[in-house]
């Protein structure tokens, strides 16, 4: 398969203007899981909700570290695997701009997170 970066003769090309709705929720993700697939991404993004109650005695604080916390998903989005690349780029990019010293602790959090979330995928 060619790769080649001009589109077919039959297609049109069109100008995309983006609009984020005005009642659209923003949410807070905690937490992000990455699962790759055969054709594409899936971006799983949690939220983690905190006990309703705070653990006042030994036996309450072994019951809340067994049942541990719920780490809800609010959103879930899939990106075309010859997609991604542009969306990791754009996500790096940003970091730079933000925090110039990013990139050593880009990698460690990334390796962190990638350790912890084995059982994910």
């Amino acid at each position: 398969m060619t790769e080649d970066k001009e589109p077919p003769q039959d297609s049109v090309e069109l100008k995309v203007s983006f609009r984020i709705p005005a009642r659209m929720p923003t949410l807070y993700a905690h937490h992000l899981m990455i699962q790759p697939g055969e054709h594409e991404v899936l971006l799983s993004f949690f939220e983690v909700i905190p006990p309703p109650a705070v653990a006042k005695d030994a036996d309450q604080m072994k019951k809340l570290q067994e049942s541990g916390v719920i780490a809800e998903c609010i959103a879930r989005i899939t990106i075309a695997k010859d997609r991604f690349p542009s969306f990791a780029k754009a996500m790096q990019d940003i970091l730079v701009i933000d925090r110039p010293t990013a990139n050593e602790e880009v990698t460690d959090e990334y390796a962190n997170d990638q350790r912890n979330n084995t059982e994910g995928k």
